[in-house]
């Protein structure tokens, strides 16, 4: 009977041996196989964020880049706070501080820093602080291997926002910036556009009109095409050659973005040309 009792805590003892064995080597790989790196977190904070818990979402994606300072999903669970911040929460001042964040980490990554400041600049835009959308703009400037398209995209929306500063010389910079990264024909119509503009602001209308006229003749009939022949109206318009400025209006009447808006300005049109002597 003793001898029956001390073989069953043998075996028993043998069992729980190898079950701790058996503990500590599943312990080992779990630890190899990367389990505690948060994917487990930055999993549950994607589930419910799918599910519309941006609450919940919000306090997982932190703990998660607070947690794992090298985890792989650090760069989509900042974009993911971002859309929760900006998008959702609406709160632009936090979500301007969380790109700054982002922009620290990932600097040294081009791709990364480009997308970043593009998300600043956009950001500092809505909110109207133009000045620092200029300045961001600069330093993606200097970001290597940029594409043609990236650099017009930033030469021109650097004019348009110094368009809308009244800085119309450094618009007119920029555009003539632009011009020397065009890649296709509606870039190249849309930076003459805006030079077009921009001289016209300066009021220097016979350079705006060499080239809005010949940039009118060679764009193909489109909303573009619409705003250079509208531009030349005006143009028109000042020098009381109210016939052409009908002309051009008619014209491009069913290509243009706003037909109420240019109704209005050919009404006006033809009730000077009535009174023109």
């Amino acid at each position: 009977m003793q001898k029956s009792s001390l073989q069953q805590c043998i075996t028993m003892s043998g069992r729980i041996f190898r079950s701790l064995i058996i503990l500590c080597v599943l312990i080992m790989l779990s630890a190899c196989l990367g389990h505690d790196t948060g994917e487990d977190t930055f999993n549950d904070a994607e589930r419910a964020f799918g599910r519309g818990e941006y609450h919940q979402a919000e306090k997982l994606y932190q703990n998660y880049v607070q947690q794992q300072p090298k985890g792989n999903k650090r760069w989509e669970a900042w974009q993911r706070l971002l859309v929760i911040t900006r998008d959702i929460s609406n709160d632009a001042p936090t979500a301007i501080e969380l790109l700054e964040t982002i922009y620290l980490e990932f600097k040294t990554d081009p791709k990364k820093a480009f997308a970043t400041h593009i998300q600043q600049i956009e950001l500092y835009t809505v909110v109207g602080d133009l000045e620092h959308a200029l300045t961001t703009i600069d330093a993606t400037l200097n970001i290597p291997g940029l594409s043609t398209s990236q650099r017009w995209n930033l030469l021109f929306t650097q004019g348009t926002l110094f368009l809308r500063l009244h800085h119309y010389a450094l618009a007119r910079a920029s555009f003539t910036a632009a011009m020397d990264h065009v890649s296709d024909a509606e870039s190249r119509s849309k930076t003459l556009y805006a030079t077009g503009r921009t001289l016209i602001y300066m009021r220097e209308y016979d350079q705006a009109r060499q080239i809005l006229q010949q940039t009118f003749a060679e764009a193909v009939p489109g909303p573009t095409w619409a705003r250079i022949g509208f531009a030349l109206a005006e143009i028109a318009e000042h020098e009381h050659n109210y016939e052409e400025g009908v002309r051009i209006l008619k014209k491009i009447r069913d290509r243009y973005p706003n037909p109420k808006a240019l109704d209005i300005r050919l009404q006006s049109l033809q009730r000077q040309m009535q009174l023109k002597p």
